[in-house]
């Protein structure tokens, strides 16, 4: 019987050891630095089975997941156990080393259940990526797990580990856009109310939020906004989202001829605290309420001769005035219309139903007459002359008009008594007054640049064809809105002649230097010319007489142009047949206004939205601006061109170029991994999940439980083969006896 217990003894004694050595295979026995035991509750009966190994689990990638700026991705690693023991309750907290990375949910708490020895499992972690993102970022994991050791006793234990991924570039972070900020006229009188509309657009791929536009450069008192509490804050603006505002302005009465700029800045954030902002300007120019005035450009319209037929009318007596009018301009005059006043009534009398004549256009150096039907009164003055006063008023064929007016002298002579002999009397010659004009002028090049000196010749010529003229003098007439800009060089203002015969020329050469400080245009230049002219006054006697006017000419002056970019953004490294964004500030530092501004681009690139016009741009006006180009097909090192188009003050059409450089890569491949269904199974949207993989029974588990059975089996069959010998030799013992 005691054979018998201690076989009984034995077996539970191998099936025990048997039990632990399971529990042991499915536990890890491999150890690890980042383990600790945090509680172990009480078994009596511990000390009757083998320790049991610690389980050791280990974060590891075979692939690096790949996810672009920007936008929401996956975050996949795996879940290894690497020791023989089994772990079960096992916890994943999952948080990111970065503030561009952002779990979804925050900080992530994920249950992968268990993992049997050297088991694993696949985790994907939902995460959303900063558009600012670029390279490498990490994830921190921590993991408890619980383990048996024994059969009544259980032991908790913690892990760490990290997990990769690569974040490429997304689409290029662009500044928020100020779209279509103008106003809805150029110029406005005193007094008149401008509206300013512009438009902002988020021009990237995400949210921006807390948008907060405002308007600056209004005068207190002068120009001021018709609602100062308006808002344009804007809480959230979408992906390619825009909105349009109006700000309405009221100009006062008194409010001074200039031009009043007014800057829209704003600022934003995203959603991972990236700070963005814009800035642009827009002006108006407040125009006085006055007639236009003469220019380079205009017409102009002169009295160049009159005369009073007959010369030697008297009191009482009828008579024509011929008035010869001349355009002097250099545009044409639309719509002349000339009348008389100014006179005595009591002196003169108008034998017109109206003093108002229409005399058409005048082309540039013609002349047209306009002729009046007058009657003196019998206290008509005699041998003093009579002022008339002469008005005109036309236009130009861009709508401008214009007034003037000029002096003229009609008079009656007190008539000669006649000679007593029938000898024929002398005729005083009536003469025209002769004139000196500019017929031509040139200079060392078509445009004058601004700061240089240069040579003016020009012909004088007599026009008269009856008189010589004398004693010249040519004076640079420096005064208005052109005064200064021209001045002659080493000599004074004046320049003198003794002749010019009867539709004879005089050339004049003279050296001047343009100021430094003038603006690209079109600028008068006024000659005062003064001279003398003898008349007969009988058959052996003669006089001197003056007389003086102005001629203008024109002269074309320009100034350097320079526009300065700075704060140049390009990617470095773009990609063929992609899309690349270009960022920059630009200042217009010419001291001329640009017309019709474009910006387009050279190289082995195009823009995305065409051309970008840009309209006019006042002097000294800074912007910012970004946009996007498509890049061609060809690789390596390439060379592109910023290119501004525009117009300047004279019409020209001229450009400025920027150049930079760019490194073009074929476009990545991305494959995405491919898993089996059985491998992972991925959870609802924007939640973490995990594979639940059941425990598995390795070869070496069966092996152990194949030999714990042979044993077992083993102890039975010795018991019953002894417990048969032993009752087959007492009954031959029996037998025996």
């Amino acid at each position: 019987m005691k054979k018998i217990l201690t076989i009984i003894m034995t077996v539970c004694l191998c099936v025990s050891f048997a039990i632990g050595s399971f529990a042991e295979s499915d536990t890890n026995n491999s150890g690890s630095t980042g383990s600790d035991n945090n509680g172990t509750t009480s078994d009596p009966f511990a000390s009757l089975f083998p320790e049991i190994s610690d389980p050791v689990l280990a974060v590891t990638q075979n692939v690096i997941p790949s996810i672009k700026a920007g936008t929401t991705g996956v975050a996949e690693f795996t879940v290894e156990n690497t020791s023989f023991s089994f772990a079960s309750d096992i916890m994943l907290t999952v948080t990111s080393d970065s503030s561009d990375i952002k779990i979804e949910p925050e900080n992530s708490v994920i249950s992968i259940g268990s993992l049997s020895a050297y088991g694993s499992t696949k985790v994907a972690v939902p995460v959303s990526v900063s558009p600012t993102a670029n390279g490498q970022y990490s994830l921190s994991i921590s993991i408890s797990c619980v383990s048996t050791t024994g059969l009544f006793s259980q032991q908790t234990f913690n892990f760490s580990g990290k997990a990769s991924l690569v974040i490429s570039r997304g689409s290029a972070v662009m500044q928020p856009v100020i779209k279509n900020m103008k106003f809805d006229a150029a110029e406005y009188l005193a007094g008149d109310l401008p509206v300013l509309s512009f438009t902002i657009e988020n021009p990237n791929d995400f949210a921006i939020y807390s948008v907060s536009p405002s308007v600056s450069g209004f005068v207190d008192g002068a120009v001021d906004a018709i609602f100062p509490d308006q808002s344009f804050y804007i809480d959230r603006l979408g992906a390619k989202e825009a909105k349009t505002f109006t700000v309405k302005m009221r100009t006062s009465e008194s409010v001074a001829a200039q031009i009043y700029n007014f800057k829209l800045s704003l600022s934003a954030t995203d959603d991972f605290g990236t700070e963005y902002a814009a800035e642009k300007s827009a002006y108006f120019t407040v125009v006085e309420k006055t007639a236009d005035e003469f220019t380079a450009q205009s017409p102009r319209i002169i009295v160049d001769s009159y005369k009073m037929s007959p010369s030697n009318a008297q009191p009482g007596d009828t008579v024509t005035l011929k008035i010869n009018l001349l355009n002097l301009g250099v545009l044409d005059a639309k719509d002349l219309k000339v009348s008389l006043g100014g006179y005595d009534a009591e002196s003169i009398t108008l034998r017109e139903i109206t003093s108002e004549k229409e005399m058409g256009t005048v082309a540039v150096k013609d002349t047209v007459t306009a002729e009046y039907s007058m009657t003196l009164s019998s206290v008509f003055p005699q041998d003093q002359n009579v002022p008339l006063t002469v008005f005109l008023s036309y236009g130009d064929l861009t709508g401008k008009n214009y007034v003037d007016q000029s002096i003229i002298n009609i008079m009656s002579n007190t008539p000669e008594e006649k000679p007593e002999d029938d000898k024929p009397q002398f005729e005083v010659p009536v003469y025209k007054v002769p004139k000196v004009i500019i017929e031509s002028f040139e200079t060392d090049s078509e445009f004058i640049g601004a700061g240089t000196e240069f040579n003016l010749k020009f012909n004088l010529k007599n026009t008269s064809e009856d008189l010589d003229v004398e004693n010249l003098r040519i004076t640079l007439v420096d005064s208005g809105s052109n005064a200064g800009i021209f001045t002659p060089v080493n000599s004074g203002y004046s320049f003198f002649m003794d002749e010019i015969e009867k539709l004879g020329e005089h050339e004049l050469s003279i050296p001047l230097f343009a100021k430094v400080s003038t603006e690209s245009g079109i600028y008068a230049l006024n000659f005062q010319i003064e001279y003398e002219y003898y008349v007969k006054t009988g058959e052996k006697t003669g006089e001197y007489r003056s007389n003086s006017l102005v001629e203008t000419i024109s002269l074309k002056v320009v100034q350097p142009i320079n526009i300065e970019v700075s704060n140049f953004y390009s990617d470095y490294y773009t990609y063929a047949n992609g899309q690349s964004y270009i960022s920059f500030s630009y200042n217009n530092k010419s001291r001329s206004n640009l017309y019709f501004m474009n910006i387009d681009i050279e190289g082995n690139a195009t823009m995305a939205d065409g051309k970008l016009e840009m309209g006019s741009i006042p002097s000294g006006y800074s912007d910012y601006i970004d946009f996007a180009i498509n890049i061609g097909e060809e690789l390596g090192e390439q060379e592109f061109v910023i290119v501004f188009n525009f117009k300047d003050s004279l019409n020209q059409e001229s450009s400025i170029r920027y150049p930079f450089t760019m490194i073009v890569e074929e476009q990545p491949v991305y494959e995405e991994p491919v898993y089996n269904e059985e491998d992972i199974y991925m959870p609802e949207v924007n939640e973490p999940y995990v594979e639940d993989t059941e425990p598995q029974i390795t070869t070496t588990t069966w092996i152990i439980i194949a030999a714990v059975g042979a044993v077992v089996i083993a102890a039975v069959v010795i018991i019953i083969v002894v417990a048969v010998k032993k009752k087959k030799a007492k009954e031959e013992e029996d037998e025996n006896i």
